[in-house]
């Protein structure tokens, strides 16, 4: 049986393989499934997860099984021009509202650097 993972990423094409490459790698999964919006990290750290984003990543978890779901932001994000201090509180404020979101799945947050590979934040 294939293992699934989730992820609420950037649109910006850059960031798609590096996120997964490190999925593959640290979770063990044969595919993520990417939902994507420009900047998504800016959005879920502020306002929440919509709930067409928390639509998408319950689909993942009903049909594909997905056990864990990954929150990420990449450098040079034209949505979300922050710099990487800032991007990285608001992958740790994101990864706090998806964890009370999803209390029984493993949650991470991401973030793609400029050498355009992911690493996990702590």
């Amino acid at each position: 049986m294939k293992r699934f993972a989730v992820c609420l990423n950037c649109m910006d094409g850059r960031a798609q393989e590096p996120v997964l490459k490190w999925a593959r790698q640290r979770l063990g999964v044969d595919f993520v499934d990417m939902v994507t919006e420009p900047g998504v990290v800016l959005q879920v750290a502020g306002q929440g997860m919509s709930e067409a984003l928390a639509g998408k990543v319950e689909l993942s978890i009903e049909r594909h099984g997905a056990g864990a779901v990954i929150v990420a932001a990449h450098h040079d994000c034209a949505a979300n021009p922050a710099t990487e201090d800032v991007q990285h509180s608001q992958l740790r404020q994101a990864l706090a509202r998806i964890k009370g979101r999803f209390p029984g799945l493993d949650a991470f947050a991401v973030f793609v650097g400029p050498d355009w590979v992911a690493h996990e934040m702590a």
